[in-house]
């Protein structure tokens, strides 16, 4: 099919009688003759004369013929049946120059309820005709050793269509699920088929023993699985579930559920997409059953963990049952394979449900010598990620993968997906493997290997280097021309561009041509998808890479704007939207105003933590924006014991600022304030830079405190870090000491000899 297509289209020819694959003119109803056949060109590679393959007076295989044929295939058999015979056997695409890579030519593929496909479907009646004919021919001489004929087109559907046992149909929709390949028939004909089937199902439920449900559920998850035609057609198919769902919660039924069945029912109904919450109920119910819990092997219990998970339907009896049994039950524990872990654990993050003394005995399970041996990519990297969903930090366990995937040449065998879950797993638990994180740059960075990356692992991946500041400018470049490339950016959704241009902004890599075309994208009507996270990071991503685009701040402050947008904004999200706009010296007096409103109305300064506090105040001072409510309402909480200890040095510096700017008094509050800095153990901590800040403040707000300014002063001398200083600083320093009337001499000395060094004054 692959080195000689033309003469896999003559096997294909001969097999099937339709000689219309190595002719398409040849008209449908295969009216031709010898002479007809002289004048086709059959594209044989293996011999001059095609009719030596073709007996042209009878037009039918001889055993002479197949012989040869066989003789030309080497190795490989060909079957010698009659296109009635043929009727169902075909590939999995259809036509012969369509077949997937690995299929023998001779090997008999079963085709959906026997129907043929194509140009051989419009010559069924005549192909069948020919086939009666055959068979009273040299056909019918054929040797008893010959393969068992195949039943004709629609009889193994007819066959279900009659049964009106539901044993019986459950047998056979079982046989069905087995034969079925995919795109056998038109999507019509599949529609067609599917509601008959579901129909008759619905009929013959009440006649379904529990096995007959596990049955039928099971060959209906299969074909689902297996063909997305019929699972498309299956969606629609409500009315034969609910029936089978009830009838299944039959006490008479439930209660002969086996360990196996319930466990194949809960994983067929998610295989189909199903959230059925009570039927999950009730086989859980039954799967709690002593005589039940302890049949469940490890396989099993992966399998319904993974299958709640799947169809989002839990059960939180039924899954602390399971993990008491797994924790408590002696060697069930070592019976868990790489796919079974990997499944569970995945399971349970995906549902949300955090067991710690399950998730570190599956941790330990999982770093017994050599089983992380075992693991594929896949079953690496889905356990990772959820360890990291659920919060778990077990560091043991991820220094074990970590080391797993840095033996040679397993990092080269991980998929973009298993690439992006593995490194967002370590970036949310914040652990730190930076030989890892540079081997993964370099896999990702192989040829071709980026293009298969799609917009979520681009996004994920570039997220997590960034969350564990890893600066990696090739990498980054290599993302951005990634979403650059074609039409590819348009693709993007909110969430992806948000935390692409955060990424950027944190390892501080700013590239010009991509933020106008990510601004571009933003404004083209993208920003309506955003959500409150989505636009704080943005906003505070193009702010701190110092990139302005008024039109798109605007964009974003409309987007703000919007009714009861505001109410879904966290704490850190209004604060670091106020920033952004703060930063960039975009004053949008109305936004700010109703950033302001919409705290106070709310009461969310109980949820702002220092920073949240400081970087909000700096925002509104640094635009001139007032709001008396909301600075009230600050000093309250900075007044409340011990919040003034949440206060790194810049965060206190960046308020004492905004007061000062703002011209807010506070005597008691800025008492304390001044109180708790000067304390030798806070004082040290603050840099050159802040105590600058601090001591302009002061004297902004007149507060005259001369053993305040005396031990900043001492202070700022001790850094020996004076000569960083910048003019504006100097000059700031310097006021600040002259409004106070402190002379401070070793602080005037400092300045005097950073004032007269070289080039400063210039």
């Amino acid at each position: 099919q692959i080195e000689k297509p033309a003469l896999a289209n003559a096997v294909w020819a001969c097999t099937r009688e339709d000689w219309s694959y190595l002719n398409p003119q040849i008209n449908a109803n295969n009216n031709w003759n010898a002479e007809s056949l002289d004048q086709t060109k059959l594209p044989f590679a293996t011999a001059n004369d095609p009719r030596s393959f073709l007996d042209s007076s009878s037009f039918s295989h001889s055993e002479e013929s197949t012989r040869s044929l066989k003789k030309s295939l080497g190795s490989r058999s060909v079957s010698s049946r009659s296109s009635s015979e043929s009727v169902g056997q075909s590939s999995d695409s259809g036509s012969p120059m369509e077949s997937p890579v690995g299929t023998p030519f001779g090997s008999p593929i079963d085709c959906p309820f026997g129907s043929p496909v194509g140009r051989f479907e419009q010559q069924q009646s005549i192909s069948d005709n020919r086939g009666k004919q055959h068979k009273e021919g040299k056909l019918g001489k054929a040797s008893a050793t010959q393969p068992t004929k195949s039943k004709k087109s629609g009889e193994e559907f007819e066959d279900l269509q009659k049964a009106t046992d539901g044993q019986v149909v459950a047998k056979k929709l079982k046989q069905i699920s087995k034969q079925w390949t995919t795109g056998r028939e038109p999507v019509g004909q599949v529609q067609r088929k599917v509601k008959c089937l579901c129909e008759k199902v619905v009929e013959v439920t009440p006649s379904l023993t529990t096995s007959d449900v596990c049955r039928t559920v099971d060959a209906l998850a299969e074909l689902s699985s297996r063909d997305s035609v019929f699972r498309n057609c299956l969606a629609s198919s409500q009315d034969m579930f609910n029936a089978l769902a009830m009838h299944a919660c039959k006490p008479e039924i439930k209660s002969l559920l086996t360990g196996r069945q319930a466990t194949r029912l809960i994983w067929a109904l998610a295989k189909l997409g199903i959230q059925d919450n009570n039927l999950v109920k009730e086989v859980s119910t039954r799967m709690m059953e002593c005589d039940v819990l302890s049949q469940l092997s490890a396989q099993d219990i992966s399998m319904t963990i993974w299958g709640m998970a799947k169809a989002r339907s839990a059960h939180l009896p039924l899954l602390e049952a399971l993990a008491h049994e797994v924790v408590s039950k002696p060697g069930l524990l070592d019976e868990f394979e790489a796919q079974s872990v990997a499944n569970t654990v995945w399971g349970l993050a995906t549902l949300g449900v955090r067991r710690d003394e399950l998730m570190i005995a599956i941790a330990d399970r999982t770093l017994v010598g050599g089983f992380l041996e075992t693991f594929k990519p896949q079953n690496i990297a889905n356990t990772a990620w959820a360890y990291a969903k659920l919060g778990m930090q077990h560091e043991k366990l991820l220094a074990a993968i970590g080391e797993r995937m840095l033996q040679p040449g397993f990092l080269s065998t991980f998929n973009a997906q298993d690439i992006a879950n593995t490194v967002w797993a370590f970036a949310k638990l914040n652990f730190q493997n930076m030989t890892l994180m540079n081997n993964v740059a370099e896999r990702t960075l192989q040829p071709s290997f980026l293009s298969s990356f799609n917009n979520q692992n681009v996004a994920n991946t570039a997220w997590a280097f960034a969350k564990l500041g890893v600066k990696n400018e090739l990498l980054m470049g290599a993302f951005a021309g990634r979403i650059m490339k074609g039409r590819s950016l348009s693709t993007f959704n909110a969430q992806d561009i948000a935390n692409i241009v955060w990424a950027f902004a944190t390892v501080g890599i700013r590239l010009d041509g991509f933020l106008e075309a990510i601004a571009a994208r933003l404004q083209s009507g993208l920003l309506s998808t955003f959500n409150a996270q989505d636009i704080a990071n943005t906003a505070w991503a193009f702010a701190s890479l110092g990139f302005r685009k008024e039109g798109l701040m605007k964009d974003i402050a409309r987007r703000c704007s919007q009714d009861g947008f505001l109410a879904t904004f966290s704490s850190q999200a209004l604060a670091n939207t106020a920033w952004a706009f703060a930063e960039l010296g975009i004053r949008n007096a109305l936004l700010m105003q109703s950033i302001g409103d919409h705290i106070m109305q709310y009461g969310l300064l109980a949820s702002f933590n220092a920073h949240n506090i400081a970087t909000t105040a700096w925002a509104f001072a640094s635009l001139g924006v007032q709001h008396k409510r909301l600075m009230t309402g600050i000093m309250k909480q900075m007044r409340q014991t011990a919040f003034l200890a949440g206060f790194n040095t810049q965060d206190m510096a960046n308020i004492l600022w905004a007061f000062a700017t703002l011209e807010i008094r506070n005597p008691s509050l800025l008492a304390a304030i001044v109180k708790h800095v000067t304390q030798p153990d806070v004082l040290s901590t603050f840099n050159v830079q802040a105590l600058s800040s601090l001591c302009w403040s002061f004297a902004a707000m007149r507060i005259q405190n001369e053993a305040a300014m005396e031990a900043i002063g001492t202070s700022i001398v001790n850094t020996s870090l004076i000569h960083t200083l910048s003019p504006k600083s100097i000059g700031d320093l310097s006021w600040s000491f002259a409004t106070v009337a402190v002379n401070h001499g070793p602080l005037m000395s400092g300045v005097a000899q950073r004032v007269t060094e070289p080039g400063f004054l210039s």
